[in-house]
């Protein structure tokens, strides 16, 4: 008779436990998909000449800067660090501070015989818009993209 009880408990516990939930499901909302952008004001593709960029490599870390882009539009901020990874390249940030903190990331590689090349980006994680730069001639082509197809190494 204790054995049927028994069993008939542990019947009804069991029955209990799969009815009853530790926690409510969350219900699912909607990830925010647009981030604001920070670079409206900017054209969506332009250059600057590569020795302008030059000269920021000879700055020092807390230094203010200017940095003229196309037109009226200028990057002004401080540069945070300046890492020398070997002989060939250098890398540079800056906190853009007219563009709410976006960062200036810029790597200038010199290998002797061969032209001194430039890449990097401007980049806000608070934004949704970002921009590429790459080496095209005497030239860096500052290109307009979404920040979420953008990868931060």
């Amino acid at each position: 008779m204790k054995t049927i009880q028994l069993f008939g408990l542990s019947i009804i516990l069991m029955l209990q436990g799969a009815v009853l939930s530790a926690q409510d499901l969350p219900e699912f909302t909607k990830l925010q998909t647009e981030k604001t952008r920070v670079f409206d004001r900017v054209p969506s593709k332009f250059s600057v000449y590569a020795v302008a960029m030059d000269r920021l490599f000879s700055l020092k870390a807390n230094s203010k800067v200017v940095i003229p882009l196309d037109g009226s539009n200028f990057i002004e901020g401080t540069v945070l660090e300046v890492v020398q990874h070997n002989e060939q390249v250098t890398s540079i940030n800056i906190s853009a501070s007219n563009f709410d903190g976006a960062m200036l990331t810029l790597s200038r590689k010199t290998i002797p015989g061969q032209p001194v090349t430039y890449v990097g980006r401007l980049i806000s994680m608070k934004h949704g818009d970002a921009f590429m730069m790459t080496m095209q001639g005497s030239e860096i082509v500052f290109s307009k993209q979404q920040q979420s197809l953008t990868v931060a190494e």
